[in-house]
């Protein structure tokens, strides 16, 4: 008996020597992207995505909880619009999420901060159009476990976790947008000239 639990607390020993070594061979911050092209339009997309009030109807991680508590910012549109939720489901928790870098019809950054996390994540939805229907959406996230290294670990499987999050998000997001009349989304020839202003210096 007392052989066995001899091996037993080596075999242990063994395994948290070789996760705490090989967690430091973990990038810190971890990436992960997806791209996928939806069939909708690109301002159409983007007007859904950068309302943070929308976000419940088409967010994978929104809809795992329908009794989730959610507190939105005054302004719930572009820059600075923020969202705030609890779920008593462990997946979810509790957070804030914030957005900034809004470019119209190109780009949305979200800021994310959890409970129980020091560092903080960050999200970015770009969008391509490639024609009057069709666009093609990245959506990459930023995250750090910074120096534990078993900690590391969690990250590195969160990976998959989130590859499928994002595919059912964006599934989800061109439903809401094919259900929106284009007249309702407000583009103004100023937008239109910034958009082109800036595809020119990038020239």
């Amino acid at each position: 008996m007392m052989k066995v639990l001899k091996f037993l607390g080596i075999a242990i020993l063994a395994l948290l020597a070789f996760l705490g070594i090989g967690g430091f061979f973990i990038a810190d911050p971890g990436s992960v992207s997806y791209t996928q092209t939806l069939n909708a339009e690109a301002h159409t997309l983007y007007a859904v995505a950068s309302d943070v009030s929308t976000w419940k109807n088409w967010d994978y991680w929104s809809m795992q909880d329908p009794n989730m508590e959610e507190t939105l910012s005054p302004n719930t549109k572009g820059n600075v619009a923020w969202r705030s939720w609890s779920s008593e489901n462990p997946s979810i928790g509790k957070g804030r999420m914030e957005l900034s870098d809004c470019i119209h019809g190109k780009q949305i950054q979200n800021n994310l901060r959890f409970d129980g996390m020091d560092n903080p994540a960050t999200g970015l939805i770009e969008f391509k159009a490639i024609d009057a229907t069709h666009t093609e959406i990245t959506w990459s996230f930023t995250y750090s476990f910074g120096a534990n290294p078993y900690i590391r670990w969690f990250g590195l499987m969160m990976k998959g976790m989130l590859l499928d999050s994002f595919k059912e998000s964006l599934n989800n997001l061109e439903k809401v947008a094919q259900t929106m009349p284009q007249q309702h989304v407000a583009i103004d020839e100023e937008t239109y000239e910034q958009d082109d202003m800036e595809d020119m210096a990038q020239e």
